[in-house]
């Protein structure tokens, strides 16, 4: 993957609207709306036992479209999951090649140490 194609991506996902938690009605109790499918409007006639209820298909409010739109974020996501996961491994494998030195190298002061201490020395 080249640097273009990561700065595409990621300047996809940066368009997208951000989250206003103060217009979220969180507190709001939920409230069961009535199944379209429940009441038949007068265009349709009576109900007959073999209509399910059920929403799906063009009825269910998703379109194709928004489909589209997320298996595209699915795979963009799953290209950088991936890329992070490979640059981890080459960082993983450049540590080893180098004989492991330690990730946390700095100078360091004895202050006390516990082993004169009296005994039980962890209360």
């Amino acid at each position: 993957m080249t640097i273009s194609t990561k700065k595409k991506i990621t300047a996809r996902h940066n368009q997208r609207p951000a989250l206003n938690l103060a217009d979220a009605s969180v507190a709001q109790p939920f409230v069961a709306q009535p199944s379209p499918a429940a009441e038949p409007s007068p265009e349709q006639g009576p109900t007959t036992g073999s209509e399910s209820g059920s929403e799906s298909g063009p009825k269910s409010g998703i379109t194709a479209t928004q489909v589209l739109e997320y298996q595209l974020d699915y795979w963009q996501r799953s290209i950088l999951f991936w890329d992070t996961m490979r640059q981890r491994a080459d960082n993983m494998l450049e540590h080893e090649r180098a004989g492991l030195p330690p990730l946390l190298d700095f100078k360091y002061e004895t202050i006390l140490d516990a082993r004169t201490f009296e005994h039980p020395a962890n209360y």
